[in-house]
């Protein structure tokens, strides 16, 4: 059986899922080990939450994972995406809103995600560019783990926060979303392998003035991405 390494939260987890299983051959019977080693955030399995999951998932004390950020990984993934997501890891029917007309089940027009305090990749300064820049295409909703900062912004915005302590509720709210504002990150960019079209607009290098210097690799992921999904645009 072939072992595929991730570690990490949500997004990271499905991502290199992805990278993992991009290069497996059905005879080798694949099974993902969900390492929750080495860290101090929950690193238990989360990818059953997003995916239907067709091959064993079990979680080991150990620090293995598998890079997506490396040069030309972005490119195989995005060329395996369909076999892996029938085949492997099948999106769930529940992440997607139900067609039923109405309010209560429409989407978000335009959202802004920033990442959470563990990860400073860009100040409140920036997220506050970000965010009035996400107002050209409509009144943004705010989204963040970071309960200070989205408080911050939202009030020198004047928008409304959207996230909730729920973080799959979140992730579906986000997904769903017409337009999304974000800096490089892992748990927007896991959203492109179950839609490859979904319209990302993501801060580059001029709002990531963060303390957090190794936003690079999701970038780096994010502009090889670009080939294969033709509404993420870096700004």
């Amino acid at each position: 059986m072939y072992e595929c390494n991730v570690r990490g939260k949500m997004g990271v987890q499905i991502l290199q899922a992805f990278t993992a299983l991009a290069g497996v051959y059905p005879e080798e019977n694949p099974k993902i080990i969900v390492n929750t080693g080495g860290v101090s955030y929950d690193s238990s399995a989360k990818i059953e939450q997003v995916f239907d999951c067709k091959i064993p998932i079990e979680e080991r004390e150990g620090t293995r994972k598998s890079p997506y950020w490396n040069q030309g990984v972005a490119s195989r993934i995005f060329r395996t995406r369909d076999r892996v997501a029938s085949e492997y890891l099948v999106p769930r029917k529940e992440l997607y809103l139900p067609a039923t007309g109405s309010l209560k089940d429409a989407p978000i027009a335009v959202a802004v995600h920033m990442r959470g305090k563990d990860k400073a990749v860009a100040t409140a300064e920036s997220y506050i560019r970000l965010t009035n820049e996400a107002k050209n295409m409509g009144m943004p909703v705010l989204f963040s783990d970071d309960v200070e900062l989205v408080r911050h912004v939202a009030k020198e915005t004047k928008c409304i926060i959207g996230s909730s302590s729920n973080v799959m509720s979140d992730y579906k709210k986000l997904f769903n979303a017409r337009v999304v504002f974000c800096v490089p990150n892992a748990f927007i960019m896991s959203m492109l392998l179950i839609n490859p079209h979904k319209k990302i607009m993501m801060a580059g290098r001029s709002y990531c003035d963060g303390s957090y210097t190794a936003y690079q690799d999701d970038l780096s992921f994010a502009e090889e991405a670009i080939e294969y999904c033709k509404n993420l645009e870096i700004i």
